[in-house]
């Protein structure tokens, strides 16, 4: 599928048309609208054999997730964390585990007990995130704190009665045990 890109002299002329016309901001909106819904597309298929193409497409369209999410986490804080836990598998698989931690700390996502419990973000979409957040933490042997993460996880699934979402933070939480050398707590998960 070919790409086309603005040159630079292009893409700046561009923006302080948007910019003097009052349309910047609208135009980041609709951009970040358009990749979250772009995110939420693909993570049905991240999980199934026909990943490859999807994840292909995530990561020639990085650039454009990382804008999309500083936008929303800008106004819309909710949005940037479900695009955060929609891109659980991206991060694992293609490896913008640097990324990935510069997301979580923008974003507040770390589980932290007695701080806040971000009431604000629905509970699916906190499941989500606390589930991106473990298994960012697990791949880059932050062990602590892929536990609280995925735990916390683990706690909102049970509440939501989803069995599938608390089986995914399961599979972390069983990982992050043996790899701390706790298989006997990974047996009791």
């Amino acid at each position: 599928e070919p790409r086309f890109s603005f040159l630079q002299i292009v893409r700046e002329y561009a923006y302080e048309q948007l910019e003097s016309n009052g349309e910047l901001g609208e135009a980041k909106k609709r951009h970040a609208a358009h990749f979250l819904e772009m995110v939420r597309g693909a993570d049905a298929y991240t999980w199934t054999p026909e990943r490859e193409p999807w994840l292909d497409l995530l990561q020639k369209e990085f650039p454009n997730f990382r804008n999309a999410f500083y936008e929303l986490l800008s106004h819309k804080r909710a949005d940037a964390w479900e695009m955060m836990g929609c891109l659980d598998r991206f991060w694992g698989f293609r490896g913008y585990l640097s990324d990935a931690k510069k997301w979580l700390d923008a974003a507040g996502i770390d589980y932290q007990p007695g701080l806040s419990q971000h009431d604000d973000i629905p509970l699916l979409i906190r499941a989500r995130a606390y589930n991106a957040a473990g298994i960012i933490h697990f791949l880059t042997s932050s062990f602590p704190q892929a536990d609280t993460n995925l735990r916390r996880g683990v706690e909102i699934y049970t509440t939501l009665d989803d069995p599938i979402g608390k089986a995914r933070c399961l599979v972390f939480l069983g990982l992050t045990s043996i790899s701390r050398g706790n298989a006997e707590d990974s047996a009791s998960q």
